[in-house]
């Protein structure tokens, strides 16, 4: 459960509809999403993906494994104003 969270959630059944491809983490937890005015923001038990401006062709990935917990907790405090730089200078790589 992410009770201490305000921006992140995790999946429910249509998440599971649109983004079928996510993964559960080994703890068997959800994987957590962030709906912001311009992103959207996956993460799961192979990292984060995040889709700009609700863009599908606009759309970045960085590969972490870890918990469900330090990745709803990066993805909470993530600047509401991502941008390709900010996202490239955090290590994520564009996916076309």
């Amino acid at each position: 459960m992410l009770n201490n969270f305000k921006k992140v959630r995790e999946f429910d059944d249509n998440d599971w509809d649109g983004l079928a491809g996510a993964e559960k983490f080994e703890d068997g937890s959800l994987p957590v999403i962030r709906e912001a005015t311009n992103f959207m923001a996956i993460g799961d038990a192979t990292g984060i993906e995040i889709y700009l401006e609700a863009d599908a062709e606009n759309n970045f990935n960085v590969s972490i494994k870890t918990s469900q917990k330090v990745i709803a907790a990066f993805i909470e405090n993530m600047d509401a104003n991502l941008t390709e730089e900010k996202l490239l200078a955090m290590g994520f790589k564009a996916v076309y």
